[in-house]
């Protein structure tokens, strides 16, 4: 009668968490990361481009603030967790009368 040895290997590793996040107009939001790990912000866009996204005012409307992707690099990169906030007084109002968003592309490292 043969015997058979069965070796079963595992292997684990950690997957890098890479998501986006929206935050509407007026919240204040975090970008958090496991312990031990960095934020990488690939993209950051605020203005309003997916009328899906934040339902509100004028939502077929199209428009982007500049310097959102250096806003959100400059505050998150690097960093285990940032918080960001009062987009319209740092980036300005690209659309009046218009519900706008921060959409955050990024990667935990």
């Amino acid at each position: 009668m043969m015997k058979w040895l069965v070796v079963m290997m595992c292997f684990f590793y950690v997957v890098n968490a890479r998501g986006s996040v929206d935050f509407c107009d007026g919240s204040r939001g975090e970008i958090s990361c496991p312990i031990g790990k960095t934020i990488l912000v690939y993209t950051a866009f605020y203005g309003r481009n997916n009328p899906g996204t934040c339902p509100g005012k004028n939502t077929q409307y199209n428009c982007q603030a500049n310097g959102g992707d250096d806003y959100v690099k400059n505050a998150c990169t690097g960093q285990n967790s940032c918080y960001l906030s009062s987009f319209d007084d740092i980036l300005g109002d690209p659309c009046r009368d218009t519900t706008k968003y921060m959409h955050v592309d990024f990667e935990c490292l």
